[in-house]
C-alpha cells in the first residue's frame, strides 16, 4: 500500500515510470536507479527531477519533502508498515461483506 504510493510520487518527481523496460538492467526500476542516497541529497536530487517542471513551479524545501515522503514509502517493509498493512487486512477481512464499512475503512 505505502510502496505503491511511493512509486506514484518517484513518478511525479522524475517524470519516469516505475518499470522501465526498454532501459538498461541497472536502470528499469525506478527505485533502484533513483535510490535512497539520492532522495536525501539536495544536489542529486535536483538531478533526477523532472527536467519538464520548470525551477518556478517548486522550491528545494517542497521537493526534499516530497523526495522523503517517497523515500519512506518505498523502503524495504519496516516491521511498524507491515504490522500496519496486516491491521488494514485484518479490518478489510472483517468488513468484507458490508461494502460501506469497507469504503469508512480506507478513507481513514
Amino acid at each position: 500500500m505505502y510502496y505503491a504510493f511511493g512509486l506514484v510520487l518517484l513518478e511525479l518527481l522524475t517524470g519516469h515510470r516505475a518499470v522501465e523496460l526498454n532501459q538498461g538492467p541497472s536502470d528499469q526500476n525506478l527505485v533502484v536507479q533513483v535510490g535512497h542516497n539520492i532522495l536525501h541529497d539536495r544536489k542529486k536530487l535536483r538531478k533526477v527531477i523532472d527536467p519538464e517542471m520548470a525551477p518556478s513551479q517548486y522550491t528545494v524545501e517542497s521537493i526534499t519533502m516530497f523526495s522523503s515522503l517517497a523515500s519512506r514509502c518505498v523502503r524495504v517493509k519496516s516491521r511498524e508498515q507491515t504490522l500496519l498493512e496486516g491491521k488494514f487486512d485484518e479490518r478489510h477481512e472483517k468488513n468484507k461483506m458490508n461494502p460501506s464499512k469497507l469504503v469508512e475503512l480506507e478513507l481513514h
